[in-house]
């Protein structure tokens, strides 16, 4: 079962990320409980996650967010969508698992490498019975990001 305390790193590996990284503060939206899989359109980027546990950590935003996002953190406007845009956003997802990843003391978990997807209408899917929990946040003059969490630990 997936713990409060497990999804709280996320949330906050998040914010610290946005804050940092990007200059803006995300305020938290919505919460919600989401039975996979789960539809998304434009950009994602996942992290599996191994180890004590098993699951993924996302990001997803729509494109008009993304060149927003990236703009923000490179310093330089960005119009187009590209490969700087998927290493971007990519990173930013590598940062908020590894920094979720240091905060959680009672698991030994070990992150992947990013995987970005881009499109329309596309799946994320999951097993069955690992839990996802999805969190909306907006940033300001930016757009919103969902952070879409699934950990199970292993039995043991």
């Amino acid at each position: 079962m997936m713990k409060k305390e497990h999804i709280l790193p996320f949330v906050k590996a998040t914010i610290d990320t946005f804050t940092t990284m990007v200059d803006v503060a995300p305020q938290q939206k919505d919460i919600a409980a989401i039975v996979p899989p789960l539809e998304q359109n434009n950009v994602s980027a996942m992290i599996g996650l191994s180890g004590d546990a098993k699951g993924m950590v996302g990001i997803s935003m729509s494109n008009a967010t993304a060149l927003k996002i990236v703009s923000r953190f490179t310093g330089e406007e960005v119009t187009q969508f590209g490969e700087d845009v998927t290493d971007a956003v990519g990173e930013l997802i590598n940062i908020i698992a590894g920094g979720a990843k240091a905060e959680i003391h009672d698991m030994r978990l070990m992150i992947s490498l990013p995987s970005v997807m881009h499109g329309e209408r596309y799946y994320l899917s999951m097993p069955k019975e690992a839990p996802l929990v999805a969190i909306t946040f907006t940033l300001p003059d930016t757009g919103d990001l969902t952070l879409c969490v699934s950990l199970i630990p292993e039995a043991g």
